[in-house]
């Protein structure tokens, strides 16, 4: 078992404010493979990620309830 994690033992690099897009692992290996089978897709660029960005604070904060 892992210990608890706790906000001393997190190191914020920066300001905390950068804005992260997370993903379900199972809506990405759908977008990829809708992109990867689509032929109108061939050359084109995707972002595959969750609709809200949260910011590095909120992650970090959210770290230790979730272990």
């Amino acid at each position: 078992m892992l210990p608890r994690a706790t906000a001393a033992a997190f190191a914020m690099v920066g300001s905390g404010r950068t804005r992260l897009h997370m993903v379900y692992v199972g809506d990405l290996v759908s977008g990829m493979m809708l992109a990867g089978s689509h032929p109108a897709a061939r050359g084109e660029t995707f972002l595959i990620a969750g609709g809200e960005g949260r910011t590095l604070n909120e992650i970090a904060a959210w770290v230790p309830d979730a272990m």
